[in-house]
């Protein structure tokens, strides 16, 4: 609401633009998996996930690179005194989130159809809050977390219409997201952090 307030102060009736989908997406393309009705950018979208998710893993794991961004999110100052250029590697790390949220926003513009100056409040705070579900440190726990959040919110609003609705989904992830913190602060695949006194 604050997001949409602002935007209503800078222009009096914020542009839109339309975008296609990178996938077919008419009424009628639909493909079912396990008796579950999606449609074909839906899947798309799932098996674009998947591989930025393999290439994310393999960048982190098993190049110079990878590691180098690791161990600079890890510790910066001892990166440093071993040799890692951390102002290039800060570089290149910001450059590669810049170039995923790209394309993360072209997906998702294409699978709502319109382009408006608050489309990714919404996916905002579904990314945080599958990151905080799954662990910070986490990739393989930000996409559980977030396919986790997507199941259990429509869920509720299909089986507690009176509840939750359409409208509420947002608060039963939000309430997800509370109710896991409470239990595990650092998430479900998170690494606790330990410290010494």
């Amino acid at each position: 609401l604050g997001i949409d307030a602002a935007m209503a102060g800078v222009w009096n009736d914020p542009p839109t633009e339309t975008l296609d989908s990178l996938f077919p997406n008419d009424n009628d393309d639909f493909v079912k998996i396990f008796g579950a009705v999606l449609r074909f950018d839906d899947v798309g979208n799932l098996i674009a996930m998947a591989l930025v998710g393999a290439f994310l893993y393999g960048l982190f794991q098993y190049t110079k690179a990878g590691l180098a961004m690791r161990a600079v999110a890890s510790n910066p100052d001892s990166s440093r005194l071993v040799g890692i250029p951390t102002g290039r590697v800060l570089w290149g790390s910001w450059g590669l989130a810049g170039a995923l949220a790209a394309l993360a926003g072209v997906l998702y513009a294409g699978a709502v159809g319109t382009i408006t100056p608050t489309l990714l409040a919404n996916a905002f705070i579904y990314a945080t809050a599958a990151a905080m579900l799954g662990g910070l440190d986490s990739p393989l726990g930000a996409i559980v977390g977030g396919l986790s959040i997507g199941i259990v919110e429509n869920a509720a609003a299909e089986y507690q219409p009176d509840w939750v609705g359409q409208e509420m989904k947002l608060v039963v992830a939000l309430a997800l997201i509370v109710v896991v913190l409470l239990i595990r602060p650092s998430g479900l695949f998170g690494t606790a952090r330990v410290e010494r006194v």
